[in-house]
């Protein structure tokens, strides 16, 4: 399936008609129609922190392959992902993010990113700077995580993965 026609999914799917109370917000990924956020704001408030920051390290392994990811790699993911979907469902950030020389970076992102690996979830390659994911990960997400999450929330960030 080509971008065009996965972002065109994605936009059908997020510009369906909702019960005509609810507001709608506009979210800036690709050529995505206004969204209702209202649902999907309760679902992101649900869960912690760490769970976003697993759910788009295994959403970049289901799409882009690979076994490992570079964690400046995985930060810039991270910061579009913030400011393009997860800040404008919130209406506020979830994580801060600092610029520095090499772009813009986040102590929040290395703590869960440490807080999973405590939990055996990811593997992190200090001398490489690198993460990848775990099988139990992998595991966690498809059986708890990646069912609590609506599905029109996966479906943005691997469009952002795989336009990044």
């Amino acid at each position: 399936m080509k971008m065009s026609e996965k972002i065109e999914d994605l936009e059908k799917i997020l510009a369906e008609k909702v019960e005509h109370e609810e507001g709608w917000e506009q979210l800036e990924i690709g050529k995505v129609k206004p969204v209702y956020t209202g649902k999907l704001k309760e679902s992101l408030r649900k869960l912690p922190s760490p769970a976003i920051v697993l759910v788009v390290l295994v959403k970049y392994f289901e799409r882009i392959g690979g076994e490992s990811l570079k964690i400046t790699k995985f930060t810039k993911i991270m910061f579009e992902v913030e400011k393009k979907a997860i800040e404008p469902i919130l209406l506020e950030p979830l994580l801060s993010f600092k610029s520095d020389n090499f772009g813009f970076f986040s102590d929040e992102i290395c703590d869960f990113l440490l807080f999973l690996e405590n939990l055996d979830l990811i593997e992190i390659n200090r001398e490489k700077a690198e993460v990848s994911i775990t099988d139990k990960g992998i595991e966690i997400f498809a059986e708890r995580i990646g069912k609590e999450i609506p599905g029109e929330i996966l479906r943005m960030k691997e469009v952002m993965i795989e336009q990044y």
